[in-house]
């Protein structure tokens, strides 16, 4: 994924390219029937199934993937291939339903290692937006920021400290504190809580 240009800018997630090569595909790939791309493959069911699960696999024991984001990326690493009787999407479901009961991808996971990670620099706000991103379930998203919740203050507070340390001494200086803070996705309630109780927050 690719990193903000700077601290004041939200991630954004580009569209996944795949750098693998279908020129050097080891797979029994057949034409069942002629195809008007004649840059298009058809496979049978049976090679765009062990096609999908091989490219799914290959790419969950990288890194975790949410459902949304691995089918988007193994779509985009197959689009010189089709499925006969159109069977595609059907399968490629019947495949990530199979691999989230056996456990290779869980979108629970994924939540709550972003969460983790997101949350240690950024708001509650900016932590939904990379859950968003992921297309997670809102119920799944809604349970991770209850939990970060309890940590915004504290949370909020490390991340001012380390930015700057010190009170503003002026009107500009808070304003430019402010913005910095809103853009790492803290609420403005809490940071007002921060920079005017800079010297006399607590936490165990």
């Amino acid at each position: 994924m690719p990193k903000p240009k700077s601290d004041d800018e939200f991630e954004q997630f580009a569209p996944i390219e795949d750098k693998h090569s279908t020129e050097n595909d080891s797979y029994n790939t057949r034409k069942v029937q002629p195809s008007a791309d004649t840059n298009i493959v058809v496979l049978s069911e049976k090679d765009w199934r062990q096609k999908v699960r091989t490219r799914a696999i290959t790419y969950l024991a990288k890194r975790e993937y949410s459902r949304f984001e691995l089918r988007k990326k193994i779509l985009f690493s197959l689009r010189q291939f089709e499925c006969e009787h159109e069977m595609a999407g059907h399968i490629l479901e019947e495949v990530l339903d199979h691999l989230s009961h056996d456990n290779w991808q869980s979108d629970a996971r994924v939540a709550a290692s972003i969460a983790k990670v997101k949350g240690e620099r950024y708001g509650s706000a900016r932590v939904r937006h990379e859950l968003n991103q992921q297309g997670l379930d809102n119920e799944l998203i809604a349970q991770e920021l209850a939990q970060l919740a309890n940590t915004e203050l504290r949370r909020a507070h490390e991340v001012w400290q380390k930015k700057f340390g010190q009170a503003p001494v002026d009107l500009k200086e808070k304003a430019k504190q402010v913005r910095f803070m809103a853009s790492r996705g803290f609420g403005f309630d809490v940071i007002n809580k921060v920079i005017k109780g800079a010297d006399d927050l607590y936490f165990e």
